[in-house]
């Protein structure tokens, strides 16, 4: 993508098609097309493809060819991965992630091209009417009957959250669920939404902004309760890596140890900050982690890699295979039981529910071998639709994907797109940032003096 390249402000159709596509993120609702084959986030999927047939001018052919060139790679190792057995449910997960893929595309075509003031707007006010929802779900309860009684037609029943209880007793009330099946559905894209936001918004004073972030994250923790809305301080370091405010100061020779002192600095900082805001704001959640009592930890943050471990103990060449956590059930059994982060109080459902990380289902999946060849395949992607910060697209990548599995779904892979769409903005509109209007004219009256003089 170049800077030459006209920006356009979205119509209402674009707008429109822009909400149900975040709405389809939001909720991820499934569409059940036949037996045991669902479409995952079907707003977004409907809102995606027409994004994609709106601007199919603006795809070009090496975009499409490199993509391709991805979707062989995981089909080859969907035909190559042991246990045949399973191979329908393999191509069943290729068939959604090259969907995710393909309207995640749609979305980053339209977004490149559009103003960043519009879609910044877009974004912070969809972060206003969470924010409203979820406060109206928690002071009436009414709203919050609606809500529930929407949740229980849209979801099947072992998806709806039903432990309001344990809500109680370690964030002192019920959280909001929103429409949606779990809490962590709202905090989760929240946070995204947000992050968004803090990544397209033009305001050259970061520091206001940045203080308007932390507002929006703190308006959050008061409507939510969310422990995943302390995320959204680590993702200030794939933000301020697209920044890059070092690269017009620092020799080209020693930019890049410059970039990563400066970015593992800025990370272990952030990582602290995170933990000590979890600590005190979550103090309830902390303690039951640190006794090894806590499921939802033990199935986002410690089961995954313990599994990804084994798989490259045993399948070091292949990976499961996509969607092939069913395969390697009676192995995720044994590293669980083997684990002493784990209690078998708390049973084991299927396989898919208890890994929610989407980071570790890559390699679990596919293995070291195929992972890597992949992961470089996907970043040869992003190289081909012009995005100039790939570190960063990743870095965000993995940091979300602590708080969500389904490796497969378009959420997984709109927060690699959406980063990668920000990126593109930076490189391409930055004389869209206006200096705040006092700053503007006291620069004004500076230059009126000094031409006086």
């Amino acid at each position: 993508m170049t800077p030459a390249m006209r920006i356009e402000r979205l119509d209402l159709l674009d707008v429109l098609l822009i909400l149900v596509f975040l709405f389809g993120i939001y909720t991820g609702v499934n569409l059940m097309i036949a037996q045991g084959v669902p479409v995952p986030s079907v707003p977004s999927g409907v809102a995606g493809l027409l994004l994609l047939l709106r601007h199919g001018g603006r795809v070009r052919e090496q975009d499409v060819l490199v993509l391709l060139g991805v979707l062989v790679l995981y089909m080859a190792n969907t035909l190559v991965a042991p246990n045949q057995i399973y191979l329908i449910e393999r191509v069943k997960g290729f068939i959604q992630l090259a969907y995710s893929l393909l309207i995640g595309y749609g979305m980053f075509i339209t977004l490149i091209y559009a103003d960043r003031r519009q879609i910044a707007r877009l974004l912070f006010v969809v972060c206003v009417l969470l924010f409203v929802g979820c406060m109206m779900e928690r002071m009436s309860d009414s709203f919050r009957a609606l809500s529930d009684a929407v949740r229980n037609r849209l979801y099947d029943a072992f998806m709806v959250y039903q432990s309001d209880m344990r809500d109680v007793e370690l964030y002192g009330g019920v959280r909001p669920k929103l429409f949606t099946s779990e809490p962590s559905a709202v905090t989760f894209s929240y946070t995204l939404f947000a992050y968004g936001w803090l990544m397209i918004a033009p305001w050259r004073d970061w520091r206001f902004k940045l203080a308007v972030y932390f507002g929006l994250l703190g308006a959050g923790y008061l409507a939510m309760r969310g422990p995943t809305l302390t995320l959204g301080l680590v993702l200030i370091v794939p933000y301020i890596m697209i920044l890059e405010p070092w690269r017009a100061r620092t020799p080209r020779r020693q930019l890049l140890p410059a970039r990563l002192v400066g970015v593992v600095v800025l990370g272990v900082a952030l990582a602290v900050v995170t933990f000590t805001a979890m600590s005190y704001l979550f103090a309830a959640r902390v303690e039951e982690v640190s006794s090894a009592s806590d499921p939802s930890f033990f199935f986002r943050v410690i089961g995954p890699p313990l599994v990804a471990w084994d798989v490259l103990l045993r399948d070091p060449l292949t990976g499961s295979g996509l969607t092939g956590e069913e395969f390697i059930t009676d192995r995720v059994m044994q590293v669980f039981y083997g684990s002493s982060w784990y209690s078998p109080a708390w049973g084991f459902d299927k396989t898919s529910n208890m890994l929610t990380n989407y980071f570790w289902y890559h390699w679990i999946y596919l293995g070291p071998v195929w992972g890597l060849a992949i992961g470089i395949a996907l970043t040869f992607w992003l190289r081909a639709l012009g995005v100039p910060n790939l570190a960063a697209c990743w870095v965000a990548w993995v940091i979300l994907g602590q708080a969500s599995g389904a490796y497969v779904s378009p959420k997984t892979w709109f927060v690699l797109l959406l980063t990668a769409a920000a990126s593109v903005l930076h490189r391409r509109q930055p004389e869209h940032v206006p200096l705040p209007r006092r700053r503007e004219r006291a620069s004004v009256r500076l230059r009126m003096a000094l031409g006086r003089s």
